[in-house]
């Protein structure tokens, strides 16, 4: 990031740096909700359908003791 900022910085370009916490921000907003209010904020569409598409049919497993659960598809 820091590269991205000094050539900004350097040639004088206007830029826009978004970072998304994958870990913990979004743990609790479903993600309907979430691509509902960053329209609302003014996020392009081609922007929000991207991200759709990355939550798109989520889902991950547990290993508990070992085993391996089926898939749980992940809402928020």
């Amino acid at each position: 990031m820091r590269v991205l900022i000094a050539y900004a910085v350097e040639t004088n370009k206007p830029t826009c740096i978004l970072t998304i916490d994958f870990k913990e921000a979004f743990d609790r907003i479903s993600h309907s909700f979430l691509f509902l209010i960053l329209k609302e904020y003014g996020i392009s569409e081609r922007f929000c359908k991207l991200l759709q598409k990355i939550y798109a049919n989520a889902t991950s497993t547990l290993t508990i003791n070992g085993n391996i659960s089926k898939q749980i598809h992940i809402h928020s």
